[in-house]
């Protein structure tokens, strides 16, 4: 076991990496006290039972590429994690006491497979999950009890998009959502998990997401954008209904962290990038803000412990202060003070980052997050190089949160700007589902209009602008160095896509689902829509500097489509570097030290294009916002 941070750095920005926080927290449902937390503490990310109450922790997972998602039975004795092998996200769930020992394979009979997460009944009886094998997407159910051989058998099989399912409280059933094909809708689907009968069904719109939270008895509860906005929803199989919970009060998208009984659900608002935090009794329609009011929380569900004392145990951070554990003080939850306790190595509480919005191409309105060094390197009258970083997902966001990268570049004298194009998830679904249909094409034109907006209002100098992004973001960045060739300085991208046809057909069926609903079918059914959405496609036109950092054992942004994007471009006599590291899609955001070379790598590679002239001048201050 690894005792004390293993990493010795030497400047002040790889300390940022090291920075102990926390990127993930699943509590046990029926004993709140008790949760798994993903932390750094040791050196990679790594999975760690703790006991809220106490504080007491304890080491599970000590993988060489680290360890990033987990799951915990709902009464606590067990943790279950997903092994793969060499980062590759294909390998088999495995089974830890919550307090350590000697873990086993839920799942020896089966072929590798690629999965996330696991959803287990009160009882530890019953086991599900989604899983891509071979073409289909299969829902697995596992029988784990002790006197009984183990038992693994496919419960529901489909070649379309399938959200995580869940299981309810007895383990009699499970809920789950399949997504449109050609001929049929979106559907909502209760499964009998003896005889594999679906018992319900809903057919939902096809611009709809609904994703399962929960199942309790016969309800389930959902998040859902059917009104337009993500509410929460309850499913009830005794009358057939299905009740969306809006708020009209918020008129936000909503995110539930936690079913606190049957009335009341743990909230979080969100709207234009900025997040309030709310308890919510539904059936009374009473609505209490509480908490911190900046920073950001978890938007998962099952992240929040009810205390029996009455007090909230959730995780919290800021762009200033990393990730933590904070415990709101009941009863008016307005207080709170931190529940698990890191030390720090710097002290970046002052250094903030501010909303700010421009105007797309097409007139929309589109937010991002801007900040400026908080030394100045410039002299006065002087424009400043900047950096626009671009999240992945498609459907994520940029929000109030700690970001090493975004410190590292602050740090170094850029500006730094993270833009949520539409596809970012937090602005309503019509935002949401913009790229719908034409992926790449709005999430290049909101970047571009960002950077015009950066040059006339942050004194962004034109010429010194530098485009970056990983996974999606990573894509995106190649596309709009594709595109708008003379826009940009350098570019650098991260587990990217760069062949959208040949990266199809190298993907998992889960992967394969998503790309059909997003592009409006497969490669044959949609040639057109693929190829303007390939940086590929736009070869002959790049020409400034790249740097793509891919992993050689990505299965969601495969090598395969990257070695021929990269040998096409060298044939054009086009300047780009691709630097392979040994691990996966995930590895990068995992393994401390391959996180800290990779970051290394990206500023040497920028700074061998841009010379910060390293003259302060305090007065050389960004205009307002």
């Amino acid at each position: 076991m690894n005792k004390g941070n293993q990493f010795k750095q030497s400047n002040i920005w790889e300390k940022r990496f090291t920075e102990p926080g926390i990127s993930f927290i699943q509590v046990a449902r029926n004993v709140p006290e008790k949760a798994i937390i993903v932390s750094n503490k040791i050196g990679n990310y790594e999975i760690h039972s703790v006991n809220i109450i106490s504080g007491k922790m304890c080491q599970l997972s000590n993988r060489p590429e680290g360890t990033l998602f987990g799951s915990i039975s709902p009464d606590g004795k067990y943790v279950y994690y997903f092994d793969d092998m060499n980062g590759t996200e294909n390998g088999h769930f495995m089974r830890i006491p919550f307090s350590g020992g000697a873990f086993e394979d839920i799942t020896p009979l089966l072929p590798q497979y690629f999965s996330f997460s696991v959803s287990s009944d009160d009882s530890n009886s019953f086991i599900i999950f989604s899983a891509s094998v071979g073409n289909e997407n299969r829902i697995y159910i596992v029988s784990t009890e002790e006197n009984r051989k183990k038992n693994q058998s496919v419960l529901y099989s489909t070649i379309r998009f399938l959200q995580e399912p869940i299981i309810n409280s007895n383990g009699s059933m499970t809920c789950c959502v399949v997504g449109k094909s050609e001929t049929e809708q979106p559907k909502l689907l209760i499964l009998d998990n003896v005889t594999g009968k679906i018992i319900k069904e809903k057919v939902l719109d096809s611009s709809v997401t609904s994703i399962p939270l929960a199942f309790r008895d016969r309800k389930v509860l959902l998040l859902t954008n059917q009104s337009g906005v993500y509410t929460p929803a309850i499913f009830d199989l005794e009358d057939d209904e299905y009740k969306i919970l809006n708020n009209h009060q918020l008129q936000k998208d909503v995110f539930v962290l936690g079913w606190k009984d049957d009335n009341g659900l743990l909230i979080v608002a969100m709207k234009e990038g900025k997040e309030e935090l709310y308890v919510y009794d539904y059936v009374e329609g009473i609505i209490s803000r509480i908490g911190p009011e900046y920073g950001c929380f978890d938007l998962s569900f099952g992240t929040v412990s009810f205390l029996k004392n009455g007090n909230i145990a959730l995780k919290w951070q800021s762009f200033g202060i990393p990730p933590t554990i904070i415990e709101l003080v009941a009863p008016s939850y307005k207080s709170w003070t931190p529940n698990i306790r890191f030390e720090h190595l710097n002290d970046d509480s002052d250094r903030s980052i501010e909303d700010a919005h421009c105007k797309s191409s097409d007139g929309s309105n589109v937010h991002m997050l801007v900040a400026c060094p908080k030394e100045k390197y410039f002299t006065k009258g002087r424009a400043f190089p900047f950096i626009i970083d671009v999240h992945g997902g498609p459907h994520g966001i940029s929000r109030d949160e700690y970001s090493p990268r975004a410190h590292m570049w602050l740090d170094q004298g850029y500006g730094y700007c993270a833009v949520n194009y539409r596809g970012s998830i937090g602005f309503g679904k019509d935002y949401e589902r913009k790229i719908y249909g034409n992926p790449g094409y709005w999430e290049v034109e909101d970047i571009v209009s960002a950077r015009e907006w950066l040059i006339e209002h942050f004194d962004a100098d034109p010429g010194n602008i530098v485009i970056t992004g990983w996974s999606w973001g990573g894509y995106v960045t190649l596309l709009a160095l594709g595109k708008y060739p003379t826009l940009w300085k350098c570019g650098i991208a991260g587990t990217a896509i760069a062949d959208c046809v040949m990266q199809y057909y190298d993907s998992p069926a889960s992967f394969k689902a998503f790309d059909d609903e997003i592009f409006g079918g497969n490669p044959k059914d949609t040639p057109d829509i693929y190829k303007n959405s390939s940086p590929i496609s736009y070869a002959s036109e790049f020409s400034a500097p790249i740097l793509v950092i891919q992993g050689e054992n990505d299965n969601r942004c495969t090598p395969h489509q990257m070695r021929h994007f990269e040998s096409t471009l060298k044939s054009l006599g086009k300047d780009i570097t691709v630097k392979w590291f040994y691990s996966g899609h995930a590895g990068e955001f995992s393994n401390t030290r391959l996180r800290i070379e990779n970051a290394k790598m990206s500023l040497d590679f920028i700074n061998q294009h841009i010379k910060i002239l390293k003259k302060r001048n305090p007065e050389a201050m960004p205009r307002d916002l």
